[in-house]
């Protein structure tokens, strides 16, 4: 008998097909499928799943509204589990200001300074804090760029792409995006 306590995880990850098949509005609803399938089985991969759900929300144009109510639940269902999920907050927290940002709302909260750039976080060995990094400063490089704050933008940029060579292949399809 299949278990069923890994069925949000394998759906997660199948996501991540469909993405390059199908638009990224039609896939949406798949990373919520699989975020209530972990829910379910109290699989640690539902707040990424919600994480995924609501950036896809806000980069596919779902309304604003909607996007940030989102947000604040998986922001407070984080709470929860506050050092198994800090990651995802860390992730989260720049992608909710621009989105308080684009819809003029003042209490957007002040961007994480607080998060480790120093030397040794980019050391190579550790690939996964190099590219969590490379995703924090691409969300502020973007913020920057769309409210045309470029002094910003070009302080985001260097931080980018001074994090290493780890994950280049990131940085070469992902940028040229926004040109």
């Amino acid at each position: 008998i299949p278990s069923r306590a890994y069925v949000g995880s394998v759906m997660f990850h199948a996501n991540y097909t469909k993405v390059h098949v199908e638009p990224m509005q039609s896939v949406i609803e798949c990373y919520h499928d699989a975020y209530f399938a972990s829910m379910k089985s109290g699989n640690p991969y539902a707040i990424g799943c919600s994480y995924v759900y609501n950036t896809f929300c806000f980069w596919s144009g779902k309304e604003l509204k909607a996007v940030v109510s989102s947000m604040k639940e998986t922001l407070m269902e984080s709470k929860y589990q506050y050092q198994k999920n800090l990651l995802v907050r860390a992730l989260m927290l720049p992608t909710f200001r621009m989105v308080l940002r684009l819809m003029g709302l003042s209490s957007a909260p002040q961007q994480d300074h607080d998060i480790n750039t120093s030397a040794e976080a980019r050391n190579e060995d550790d690939i996964k804090q190099v590219l969590h990094l490379r995703a924090v400063f691409f969300v502020r490089l973007s913020e920057a760029l769309i409210f045309r704050e470029l002094d910003e933008a070009r302080d985001a940029a260097k931080e980018y792409f001074s994090i290493g060579e780890v994950g280049c292949k990131f940085a070469v399809t992902t940028i040229p995006l926004f040109f």
